[in-house]
């Protein structure tokens, strides 16, 4: 059996894993938060044994930073248990802490506790563990039809508002959108003066717009 312990962070996992008699399978490594550090946990673990069976895999229950690696090993149908933050902390205290690099040693507490048995698993509900994905997916889905479409409108800005685009480098801010709403193409452009440039920003918070700047 594997004892896989995972030190969940914003940029990279810390990863431990030992064996039956508590010694190092292989060299405490790190890798990158994404979906490519992700498959590279896995190889790693193949590399190990091709029996999925053969590795209990704990992680701190962090919210946000856990989910993704959570729901991805979880769908590679390995075991993962997730471990309350004040638990590890707490054994932390006890540990042995043999030889390890300071970044890797939150990976070996929690490898060494899973191996302990001695540790109290926290739990997902399926429910929501599912309601979870569906937000997630939904989520990325949503963000990307938004990037989808901000570059659609930028290009057709460009092509029929050029002026727009070289004064507001974003046009999605406030004040170019409401100058865009009036003033959609480059001949309605022409028709605008300080005056009702400035009547214009007059209503839009923060904006301290006078005649010169108009």
């Amino acid at each position: 059996m594997y004892y896989v312990g995972i030190d969940v962070a914003k940029e990279r996992h810390y990863v431990c894993i030992l064996d039956d008699a508590s010694e190092f399978a292989t060299k405490p490594f790190w890798i990158h938060s994404d979906i490519l550090g992700l498959q590279e946990l896995i190889k790693r673990l193949s590399d190990l044994s091709l029996d999925n069976d053969d590795f209990v895999i704990a992680v701190e229950s962090t919210g946000a930073f856990s989910e993704n690696l959570y729901e991805y090993i979880t769908d590679s149908d390995h075991k993962v248990v997730l471990l309350n933050s004040y638990q590890t902390a707490k054994y932390r205290d006890f540990s042995t802490m043999k030889k390890v690099k300071n970044d890797a040693i939150d990976a070996y507490v929690i490898s060494e506790l899973l191996a302990t048995g001695k540790y109290k698993e926290s739990h997902i509900s399926n429910d929501d563990y599912h309601s979870l994905k569906v937000l997630g997916r939904l989520k990325r889905s949503l963000a990307d039809k938004i990037k989808t479409i901000k570059r659609e409108v930028s290009t057709v800005m460009a092509t029929v508002n050029p002026e727009i685009t070289r004064v507001f480098p974003n046009i999605f801010t406030k004040t170019a959108q409401a100058i865009i709403k009036v003033y959609p193409t480059a001949i309605d452009l022409r028709s605008a003066t300080p005056k009702k440039l400035i009547k214009l920003f007059r209503h839009i918070k923060g904006n301290n717009f006078n005649r010169l700047v108009g």
